[in-house]
């Protein structure tokens, strides 16, 4: 995919600052938006076949505050004739819980303040029927009131694909969220609940 390409289709909205972020399936680039001084925002370029079902998994949560939501999208045909989406999300300025800890130490109740926070935000999402949050210190913003904002949902688990899988990744975000303070923290149990998973498929 030539990301460039298609953002000059949307240079009359956008312009380019720098690519934040790349894999197979999804490219996040820094845009400043030409409407607007000072205001920037991400582009999501998401590439088939992840492309649908990430954006209604967007359209879903974003009304939830408190999670990184897209204000619009842009649908492109590229060379193949393969159809992808282009989303915006608007810009969140602040800084991740990761980077906010080397600078600063918290008391035990300001600890479980975040703490609380964090897991109401988690179980609204699962409320919607989605989990496999990848509940991590480097995954939370502190916007600039320093609430806390969630912003990757590349992974999200539908509760539709299974609902026992469902309830493995639910419990294991939960079990994050719980440790997200821990001097002691464990790795996460999602990588091999999505394992277990994937190999049922092949069953």
């Amino acid at each position: 995919m030539n990301d460039y390409n298609y953002l000059t289709e949307l240079s009359s909205k956008f312009s380019l600052r720098n690519v934040l972020s790349k894999n197979p399936f999804f490219t996040k680039i820094l845009c400043e938006r030409k409407d607007s001084l000072d205001n920037f925002s991400d582009l999501v370029i998401l590439q088939t076949p992840v492309s649908n079902n990430y954006l209604e998994i967007l359209k879903s949560i974003s009304s939830i505050k408190g999670v990184h939501s897209y204000d619009s999208h842009y649908s492109f045909v590229n060379s193949n004739d393969d159809p992808f989406n282009v989303v915006s999300r608007n810009y969140v300025p602040g800084q991740t819980l990761t980077h906010y800890l080397n600078d600063f130490s918290l008391s035990k109740n300001e600890e479980v303040f975040f703490q609380d926070s964090i897991g109401m935000l988690v179980s609204k999402i699962h409320e919607k029927g989605y989990s496999g949050l990848d509940i991590r210190r480097s995954n939370i913003l502190l916007n600039e009131h320093l609430e806390p904002v969630l912003f990757d949902f590349d992974y999200l688990f539908s509760k539709q694909n299974s609902n026992r899988f469902f309830n493995k990744l639910k419990d294991a975000d939960l079990k994050d969220v719980d440790e997200l303070f821990s001097r002691q923290r464990s790795r996460s149990d999602s990588d091999l609940i999505y394992s277990e998973f994937y190999n049922s498929l092949r069953k």
